[in-house]
């Protein structure tokens, strides 16, 4: 879906007496404030070559979002669609969003950029990492099992302990870093699901993920990854062999510990198609101000990243060299 919006062809004090080549350059940066599009140095030195973004680094994606959602003004920052509903052309025919539950595009710009960084064909904004794997969750049907880790996030163990199972979804927990025990955990049931981390939320276990994704396959069971540690900047769960990779939006990717949001990427458009529906369905979306702010935390994650990593290696190597730690527990360590 496109925000479509016509700008006046008249002159404007903005851009009067500039001439059709000082109006075309303004057009330019506009297309490029949008579609995200990175000048390089030609060969000769003389003449800018764009670069493919499929080509581009994950700081360029980051700091150059591509989006298909139009601004006529060429903000630098992306718009916020502050509302609920949305005026259509006419009684009998509908614009690109109606309803935000439904679409809106802030939401927009934030999941095609996440697809970006993902390398996935659709990624989904939730109100918050587990609404995000609730919205997993529906992709089970009664009578079927899921499949998950010994050592997973809290809240993600409360849900499938407590929640999944009273609509008759058996949920198998298991140490992922035993591949026989995965393997015949797998094999043992009505398998259509397996949930994993990696690395683990509390013990930082890390996980085989691709070898894990073949088991799953075999038994033609989806795998959604938790990749909330690692983000996409330090990891591609899809690139693994995964079909959905699930980030929490509150921690690194908005960054400023004042948004709480989860996001889903996949790829496939049947896939798409059904985390899409239980979203819409369930009013499970993440809010235009709080995709607006992810939006604004995105361009920075790379250098944020980075440097909460140099600063942990520092740390766990001072932990380690003291005399009151017995043992260090960080996958960092030689």
């Amino acid at each position: 879906p496109v925000a479509r919006s016509r700008a006046s062809a008249a002159p404007t004090a903005r851009n009067r007496g500039r001439g059709a080549r000082g109006i075309a350059r303004a057009r330019d940066r506009r297309e490029d404030a949008r579609g995200g599009v990175v000048m390089s140095a030609g060969t000769s030195g003389d003449e800018p070559v764009a670069r493919d973004p499929k080509d581009y680094k994950i700081a360029t994606k980051l700091a150059h979002a591509k989006t298909s959602v139009t601004d006529p003004y060429g903000a630098s920052a992306p718009p916020l669609y502050q509302t609920a509903t949305f005026a259509q052309p006419s009684a009998t025919e509908n614009g690109p969003y109606d309803y935000t539950r439904s679409g809106n595009p802030t939401r927009t710009q934030l999941e095609e950029q996440m697809a970006n960084l993902e390398c996935a064909d659709r990624a989904f904004a939730f109100s918050s990492g587990m609404s995000a794997l609730m919205c997993v969750t529906r992709l089970v049907n009664a009578g079927e099992r899921i499949v998950t880790g010994d050592d997973i996030y809290g809240g993600t163990s409360r849900l499938l302990a407590q929640v999944v199972p009273k609509v008759g979804i058996e949920v198998v927990n298991v140490d992922m870093n035993d591949h026989d025990a995965v393997r015949a955990a797998i094999q043992g049931g009505n398998t259509t699901m397996v949930m994993m981390e990696s690395p683990t939320n509390p013990r930082l276990q890390v996980i085989d993920i691709k070898a894990i994704c073949d088991m799953a396959h075999e038994k033609g069971a989806l795998v959604c990854v938790d990749n909330s540690i690692m983000c996409p900047t330090f990891q591609a769960p899809l690139a693994l062999g995964a079909d959905i990779s699930m980030t929490s939006a509150t921690k690194f990717i908005a960054g400023h510990s004042d948004v709480t949001g989860g996001l889903l990427a996949c790829n496939g458009e049947e896939l798409g198609n059904r985390i899409y529906f239980h979203q819409n369905a369930e009013g499970l979306h993440l809010g235009p101000f709080d995709c607006w702010l992810a939006l604004r935390g995105l361009k920075t994650m790379q250098l944020r990243m980075e440097r909460q990593q140099e600063n942990a290696m520092k740390l766990t190597a001072w932990l380690e060299s003291h005399p009151r730690v017995n043992k260090g527990n960080y996958p960092g360590l030689k």
